[in-house]
């Protein structure tokens, strides 16, 4: 058993790429992202979200939940891709954080067995647990129609959320590379929830329809 790290793209002192866990034949997908600053002093909070831009460590691990409530087996993942990830690249914990990221709304009734009952920020959900006292739970639709909420905000299940978010986007940061607007401005203009399109789908799809 061994992770596999695939970079995707590096934008504002930031390298983004995902982390899998390989099984012998079989690729075990978690929906894992690696954040990591390539700068120490990438402190704009225009940068990074609420419940991210605070934190001080160079890896920022987000386990991403598209497709439902979070349970008990997201929070095991989390905590576990975070323990291997660090024993591989023999980091410090002050060096890596874990986020929960939630792109439904998580009901009341799904945090408060875990303890995220208080919000540090509008979106952004601390829990008492011993084991995700450290760990934030964060809602993209609860998030504010800030600045520096915006990307993330575009990746919201809700479609006028979404869209706050393109917009704020489009607005602060003009420079975004053409595959990032394009995903962007898909995922915005998809009506309703868009929890069963995988990003790679999206895309393949507004290509076709712009060649038609």
């Amino acid at each position: 058993m061994q992770l596999k790290e695939t970079p995707l793209f590096s934008q504002d002192g930031l390298s983004f790429s995902t982390l899998q866990l390989v099984d012998d034949d079989s690729l075990l997908n978690e929906n894992i992202l690696i954040l990591k600053k390539m700068s120490s002093e990438l402190t704009d909070t225009q940068r990074l979200p609420d419940g991210i831009k605070d934190s001080q460590a160079t890896y920022l691990i987000l386990k991403v939940i598209y497709y439902s409530q979070p349970d008990q087996d997201d929070f095991i993942a989390a905590i576990a891709y975070r323990t291997l990830y660090k024993q591989k690249q023999a980091l410090t914990d002050k060096a890596v954080q874990l986020f929960v990221v939630s792109v439904q709304t998580p009901t009341q009734e799904t945090r408060n067995p875990f303890g995220y009952q208080d919000m540090r920020y509008q979106g952004v959900y601390d829990s008492q647990e011993t084991l995700l006292k450290d760990v934030p739970l964060i809602s993209l639709n609860e998030l504010s129609a800030e600045p520096h909420n915006a990307m993330f905000k575009c990746f919201a299940s809700q479609t006028e959320e979404r869209q706050k978010g393109y917009t704020l986007l489009k607005q602060s940061r003009p420079e975004l590379s053409p595959r990032i607007e394009l995903l962007l401005s898909a995922l915005s203009n998809i009506e309703g929830e868009y929890t069963q399109f995988s990003p790679e789908e999206v895309l393949q799809g507004l290509s076709l329809s712009q060649e038609g």
